[in-house]
């Protein structure tokens, strides 16, 4: 399915953010120093890439195709996933709530360090839910027309989002290195190769899937 393709890229993608999360963490937990201004910047690309783009196409596109298909939205898998959305939203809006009060109080990051492992927890297992669930059931529903409609759709909101979203993942991944200190030399080139596909559209992205491996 070329839109499960998709999927599977967007997810490498959000990987990324992870990664950078989980270094800050580490590095709090190991005394050295993170600026709170570090996550406000994270704070800034979660609100862009996750919640504006990544979503939609998830949410907007997706589990709206399965809830069309007759699947009911208030048991199973879609209530599962869309409660995981929630979650990990609340998990954000109070890291960025305990970084507000880390900027008054540094006694305050240990709040932060719990926030985002419980976040990283809850995404890993997310993503093996659409993985074993989520998307065995697309395959077993979708018609070729279909997926091609879901796709072309998916590949419209790549387009409508993707110069905003470029300028702000290039700039913040850049500031995030220089914050984090962290030899991230092999991801930033990635991840420009990465948006430089996504110019072109999922299609191009798709035929280049040695990004992450």
């Amino acid at each position: 399915m070329k839109v499960e393709k998709l999927l599977r890229e967007e997810h490498k993608k959000l990987k990324i953010f992870n990664l950078y999360l989980n270094a800050a963490a580490d590095k709090i937990e190991r005394g050295e120093p993170v600026a709170p201004r570090f996550f406000k910047k994270l704070a800034k690309f979660a609100d862009l890439f996750i919640e504006r783009y990544h979503l939609k196409i998830e949410e907007g596109l997706l589990l709206a195709f399965l809830i069309k298909k007759g699947f009911p939205e208030e048991e199973g898998i879609i209530r599962m996933l869309k409660r995981d959305h929630k979650e990990a939203a609340r998990y954000l809006t109070d890291l960025w709530a305990a970084v507000a009060v880390w900027e008054r109080d540094l006694t305050a990051s240990k709040q932060i360090i719990l926030n985002i492992r419980a976040y990283s927890r809850l995404i890993t297992a997310h993503e093996g839910q659409e993985e074993l669930i989520l998307l065995p059931l697309l395959r077993s529903v979708l018609t070729p027309e279909e997926d091609e409609q879901l796709y072309t759709e998916a590949k419209q909101m790549v387009a409508e989002f993707n110069a905003d979203l470029y300028q702000c993942y290039q700039s913040s991944i850049n500031e995030l290195q220089a914050e984090l200190g962290v030899d991230a030399v092999r991801e930033q080139e990635q991840l420009e190769r990465l948006w430089r596909l996504m110019r072109e559209g999922p299609e191009a992205l798709v035929g280049q899937l040695d990004l992450f491996c």
